[in-house]
């Protein structure tokens, strides 16, 4: 039994699992559908559970703060040894906050896939961790925050038009927006890169 949990957990972390599942589903678009599906459902559901929706953005922040704090902790790592004790301290740092968030928000999945992530980088080798790569992927991650505080604007403006300011709709909005603006992005860069790539 523990050798089938090692298993999950490792092909999970290793995004063998992950990859088989969105080469199916576009994890932005699934969430861009969720949040909009429960915009639309909002006057049906108990406000508790659309507030705890809209609350969920929130960790999004913390996962792309922590994208950024691990992708220097790599870029700054020397060896295998000290690879592992920066991202076991950056994550040990950001694990903080996403626990104080699930047990808030009763949503322990959110401490489980932090933790996940901080697996699956510990078991790249040392050497995949390209300085090129990594300052790719802050400025990328940086560009993500952009867009999220951007979307944030959008999304409370839309929610004061449309209801009244309500807080918990107003995180909706702006959740929706994001992933479906996340999900455009990377699709027109796909079709950008091919096109300059023939």
């Amino acid at each position: 039994m523990a050798g089938l949990a090692s298993t999950i957990v490792n092909s999970i972390s290793r995004g063998f699992l992950f990859g088989q599942i969105t080469k199916y589903i576009n994890p932005e678009l699934l969430s861009a559908c969720m949040y909009f599906g429960v915009l639309c459902s909002a006057g049906f559901l108990d406000y508790s559970t659309v507030e705890n929706f809209g609350n969920y953005i929130i960790v999004e922040f913390l996962m792309i703060h922590s994208n950024v704090g691990i992708a220097v902790a790599l870029f700054f790592s020397t060896n295998e040894n000290n690879k592992n004790l920066l991202l076991l301290a950056t994550g040990a740092f950001y694990f903080l906050f996403i626990l104080a968030i699930a047990i808030g928000f009763g949503a322990w999945w959110t401490a489980i896939i932090f933790v996940l992530i901080i697996y699956s980088r510990m078991n790249v080798p040392h050497t995949k961790n390209k300085k090129d790569d990594l300052m790719g992927e802050i400025m990328i991650t940086f560009g993500r925050f952009f867009i999220y505080m951007i979307c944030a604007g959008f999304g409370f403006l839309i929610a004061e038009y449309l209801f009244g300011g309500e807080d918990a709709l107003g995180m909706i909005v702006w959740a929706t927006i994001y992933y479906l603006l996340l999900f455009l992005l990377r699709n027109k860069l796909v079709l950008l890169r091919t096109v300059f790539t023939r």
